[in-house]
């Protein structure tokens, strides 16, 4: 799956995130956003709700995978945007 295309399903659950937070609470659309972690500005229900979405994104594109399977919560792949994409270009390739 192209890597862009990849960026934007990850950037679409951000996006709904963001509907609901204030403008100073905004979360950035960047490969550097942490998703995860003590710098995150994404709390737990935020993190599921964009894992959520991007699986169904994926889903959507005839892509059946879990992100909260055993090989994901060994490897913790979705600390930034970036890891998480890289994470989903392995796992799709």
């Amino acid at each position: 799956m192209d890597p862009e295309r990849l960026l934007d399903i990850i950037y679409s659950g951000i996006e709904r995130l963001n509907a609901d937070r204030g403008p100073e609470d905004q979360i950035p659309y960047d490969m550097s956003t942490e998703l995860f972690g003590e710098n995150s500005l994404v709390d737990s229900l935020g993190l599921i709700s964009i894992i959520s979405d991007v699986e169904v994104g994926l889903s959507e594109e005839g892509h059946n995978l879990s992100l909260t399977d055993d090989d994901a919560v060994a490897t913790v792949p979705w600390e930034t945007v970036g890891s998480l994409r890289d994470y989903l270009i392995d796992r799709l390739a």
